[in-house]
């Protein structure tokens, strides 16, 4: 690894000083980059100012007359710049802009590291991780002066994974880092919101008995279709006002409404649920069981509305094990198997595995065994519990809503390693394709199906659980086949064929 001299980090210094200045230039408009750039700036006026504390003033062969006024004309247009947009640097909070910007911004270079596999490429970054490791040794006499905060707790564990991966190279024990930091930050970030909702007061839910209806629960998709397709519209009344039917919706759907972003839409979709669902929901009873309930929608949405923060999290949580996935788990398994597994269900690719395991030589090769099956649940599974476990679930244990949510998900994440039902990330060796980039598509992909696991879940309550998307269609009835789960999955279109 090729190593930087003293005089490298003096001009990279002040590269990056004089490109700060010119991002923020060119983008005073956007709102968002500049308080970026402004947090960045802060930190970077106190690097600098440690800097030439610690070398303008003794003998250095660093700093040369030349050099010493630039870096001091950058601190004044640093100090003038920060004065402007009324963050004027206050003396005794310079640990804490250091403190605040440089963990994360080396945490985020550590994670694009384990991404690399081009030689040039590694040794790119190599080079800029050497020069935050001079950033940290040039502020460690005023990092050091404030202990008291978490951002100091992050500083010092990142920077220790930085030195350590700079001394050994080794990717590996890197990677293992960046994903169990990920998870414990997250995971922090969730029980933090989770203290501010579990003493919530719900609104006001009447229960209701719904055994002598048929029930549908629609995707969150129906409703877009609803909304924009008057032939699907005027099919959804005429099912809605039939005497022995009932639309159910769930706190789910309105969770999905919060993520709008936008009051016309989330105000059109609170309609088209009331029009079809007349204000009959689910939620779980006292019990933690699927109960059906009557309730005020407005109420109820502003209830969803405190859920925000929590499910934001809970949707990176989903990203990020999506990355672990796709970079080590899903990478042991996806040669390993027939390419028409896909067209198999679970229920026969477990009696195929039981062939196997009996040695029966009437099975179909190149399926996953019982073991490979359990091996990857053992990974991927909440509940660890193993694949023959699963089967009839349902049947054989009266399910909380809890139990039946982790038992969904764990089928879930086995069908997508072994390749069923699978389209959440397509381009899986593509770079890109990572949290927390993913591209667009991939990364809505992702964080939807978050979702899909809810809806699934409290869809099992109903008689139907009505879909546009045909690969949750496939995915949820395979999964309520192999539990034991009697609701039955359809698509929009054979429903409203089959009304007309």
């Amino acid at each position: 690894m090729e190593m930087l001299t003293k005089c490298d980090y003096c001009d990279l210094l002040r590269q990056r000083l004089t490109v700060i200045v010119s991002d923020l230039e060119k983008n005073k408009s956007n709102p968002e980059t500049l308080n970026a750039l402004l947090l960045e700036m802060r930190a970077y006026y106190s690097i600098q100012s440690e800097f030439l504390d610690q070398f303008a003033n003794k003998s250095c062969n660093i700093l040369c007359y030349e050099k010493i006024m630039s870096f001091n004309t950058l601190k004044h247009n640093y100090f003038r710049i920060l004065s402007y947009y009324g963050q004027e640097p206050d003396t005794s909070e310079m640990g804490c802009y250091i403190c605040k910007y440089l963990p994360n911004k080396i945490f985020c270079l550590l994670d694009e590291t384990c991404s690399l596999k081009k030689e040039q490429e590694l040794h790119q970054i190599n080079i800029e991780l050497q020069f935050h490791v001079f950033l940290l040794i040039v502020s460690e006499k005023m990092m050091n002066s404030c202990q008291r905060c978490d951002s100091f707790v992050n500083y010092r564990a990142i920077a220790s994974a930085l030195t350590k991966y700079l001394d050994n190279q080794n990717i590996a024990e890197l990677n293992q880092f960046v994903y169990a930091w990920k998870f414990c930050v997250n995971l922090d970030n969730i029980l933090a919101c989770n203290e501010k909702v579990k003493y919530l007061e719900r609104p006001s839910f009447s229960q209701v008995d719904l055994s002598e209806y048929i029930t549908y629960y629609l995707d969150f998709n129906v409703y877009d279709r609803y909304e924009k397709l008057q032939d699907i519209k005027e099919s959804l009344d005429k099912l809605s006002d039939q005497e022995t039917v009932r639309i159910v919706y769930s706190l789910s759907h309105l969770e999905e409404i919060t993520r709008m972003n936008n009051s016309l839409y989330e105000n059109k979709r609170l309609e088209a649920i009331q029009n079809l669902t007349k204000g009959y929901m689910e939620f779980g009873d006292k019990n933690d069981r699927i109960a059906f309930y009557s309730c005020d929608i407005n109420s109820f949405y502003a209830y969803a509305q405190n859920y925000v923060s929590i499910n934001d999290y809970a949707e990176v949580e989903e990203c990020i094990r999506a990355e672990l996935t796709n970079k080590t788990i899903l990478k042991q398994f996806q040669e390993k198997y027939s390419t028409n597994i896909g067209n198999k269900t679970l229920i026969e690719i477990v009696a195929n595995a039981r062939k196997m395991q009996s040695e029966n030589k009437n099975y179909e090769r190149d399926l996953p065994s019982i073991e490979d099956m359990n091996c990857i649940l053992g990974m991927v599974g909440i509940d660890r519990r193993m694949i023959d476990e699963y089967e009839e679930l349902f049947v054989k244990k009266d399910l909380s809503l809890h139990e039946l949510r982790i038992s969904i998900l764990s089928l879930s994440r086995l069908m997508y390693i072994i390749g069923l039902h699978r389209d959440k990330i397509n381009k899986k060796d593509n770079r890109n394709a990572v949290y927390p980039i993913y591209g667009k598509e991939s990364f809505r992909k992702v964080r939807s199906s978050y979702y899909d696991i809810d809806h699934m879940t409290l869809a099992s309550k109903c008689t139907f659980f009505v879909t546009c998307d045909n690969i949750l269609f496939n995915k949820a009835k395979d999964i309520y086949s192999f539990l034991g789960i009697k609701t039955q999955p359809i698509l929009l279109k054979d429903l409203i064929r089959t009304e007309l």
